[in-house]
């Protein structure tokens, strides 16, 4: 039947094998010689397909786009192949700042797609994300995390710095730590979490997070240490908590004094006074 000679039909002809060679400008002229031919759709939608695979392995995706477009309006080929193009055509849109058109092309691949993967989600996640579409981004992005078999770290910073764009830091801090359980030793994630508290006005979980990072040997030099002491003073409410803030500085050396100056913290009252006698 014409559906069973998919590959055969361009394969007799010599181009199956061109291209897997990656000849790909004799498969261009082959492409060329089929395309003066008078072709049934069928035919004509597997020359388009195949130009359009040609033109990508050669990172010419605005011309790979007009033939895949080309390929699926015919609406000849089967089912399985139409659908393979539908993504292939919604990644190249993506990667070309199209992102409207990315998300339609995705969403007519989702109506005849039973398990999609992670990265389906993705490419409209991050679509509506870069059309700064934030709410509309986060539950592709949020499906896309929850169906990956493995931690995708890309996937939860896009997700993180949604949070941050639009001042959710409650949810910020909910995602950092998932990070973190997942990449505990990278300094960065604990400065992320470190401003989220920060912003959410709560030195003492900063300082619970610098101690933390403190006792993982990440802050292993005098001027990540006093870069984290600036940051949490900065955000100090009266005078007060900054002098019990500065002295972690002066106590670096020592967890154990750390948690001394964590428990000062907690001695603070509203109005700014200490409240036991022996931190004055």
């Amino acid at each position: 039947s014409r559906r069973r000679h998919t590959r055969s039909y361009l394969k007799s002809r010599g181009l199956g094998d061109v291209y897997k060679r990656q000849r790909l400008d004799e498969a261009l002229k082959g492409l060329a010689t089929l395309d003066k031919m008078r072709l049934n759709d069928y035919e004509q939608a597997l020359v388009h397909q195949t130009y359009g695979f040609v033109y990508m392995r050669q990172d010419k995706q605005q011309m790979a786009i007009d033939r895949f477009e080309q390929c699926l309006a015919l609406e000849a080929l089967p089912n399985a192949a139409q659908q393979g193009m539908l993504y292939s055509l919604a990644g190249l849109y993506a990667a070309n700042q199209k992102f409207l058109k990315a998300i339609e092309t995705m969403r007519v691949w989702f109506q005849y797609e039973a398990n999609p993967p992670a990265k389906a989600y993705m490419v409209i996640g991050s679509s509506y994300a870069e059309l700064k579409r934030y709410d509309e981004a986060l539950p592709y992005i949020q499906k896309a995390i929850e169906a990956a078999e493995k931690p995708e770290e890309n996937w939860y910073l896009l997700e993180l710095s949604i949070y941050f764009e639009k001042n959710r830091f409650r949810d910020a801090v909910r995602v950092v730590r998932i990070m973190l359980e997942y990449w505990p030793d990278k300094v960065k994630y604990w400065e992320i979490l470190l401003g989220a508290y920060l912003e959410l006005d709560d030195q003492k979980a900063a300082l619970d997070a610098m101690m933390v990072a403190y006792a993982r040997g990440l802050l292993d030099t005098e001027a990540l240490i006093m870069g984290w002491r600036v940051r949490i003073i900065g955000r100090a409410k009266n005078q007060v908590q900054a002098s019990i803030i500065i002295d972690i500085g002066k106590l670096r050396v020592d967890v154990s004094l750390v948690v001394v100056d964590l428990l000062r913290i907690q001695l603070v009252s509203g109005d700014g006074r200490v409240r036991n006698p022996v931190y004055r």
